[in-house]
């Protein structure tokens, strides 16, 4: 035989003992129930936190139609937006819009205390629009630059405030089979 080549037969594994095919089960199913047991702990966590901001948004229920509106109206939407098209510094008013709605939907949080409840996508947004600071005339070399930022931001955080009264109005209780305005109004405390 030429290089070592020999006809090698497939060693057939070893039975395992009764004693030892029980035990590996055994222990599978232990590690199986574990796995269940932490899964539906990591659930109802989930679903105390989630009732726990549906009964924030119901209780600031108020506040959240209030904001809506004002930002949903033609001072605190239409023109705003229209001043982006226009070329007019009027666009950099919806930093306070901006900063108003996010302040209220922090306070929404289903925690208290040291937490860090705006997700990183929207917070990016959200800090690229504050970066930009107040209108400066060189703006005008770069309006796209500068306003489109600020009306991003804005507009992401009514999007947000949008599904907050939304859902906080519909919603009974934190569904299993989650809406997409639901799941994604989630994302903006990190609960996804």
């Amino acid at each position: 035989m030429e290089g070592g080549d020999q006809d090698v037969k497939a060693k057939k594994p070893k039975k395992l003992s009764k004693k030892k095919l029980d035990a590996v089960k055994a222990a599978a199913a232990v590690a199986s129930a574990k796995y269940k047991v932490d899964a539906w702990h990591a659930h109802e966590k989930r679903k105390a936190l989630e009732e726990a901001l549906l009964a924030n948004l119901k209780a600031k229920m108020p506040m959240l139609e209030g904001k809506l509106a004002e930002y949903s109206g033609h001072w605190g939407y239409e023109d705003p937006v229209y001043r982006f098209y226009h070329g007019s510094f009027k666009v950099f008013y919806l930093q306070s819009s901006t900063k108003d709605i996010v302040d209220l939907l922090v306070s929404c949080a289903p925690t208290s205390g040291p937490m860090e409840p705006i997700n990183e996508d929207f917070k990016r947004i959200y800090e690229a629009a504050r970066a930009v600071g107040d209108f400066q005339l060189e703006y005008n070399r770069d309006w796209h630059g500068k306003a489109g930022p600020v009306v991003a931001a804005f507009l992401h955080a009514k999007y947000f405030l949008e599904m907050a009264v939304r859902y906080g109005k519909e919603l009974e209780s934190a569904p299993d089979c989650l809406p997409s305005g639901w799941a994604a109004f989630l994302y903006f405390y990190n609960m996804r």
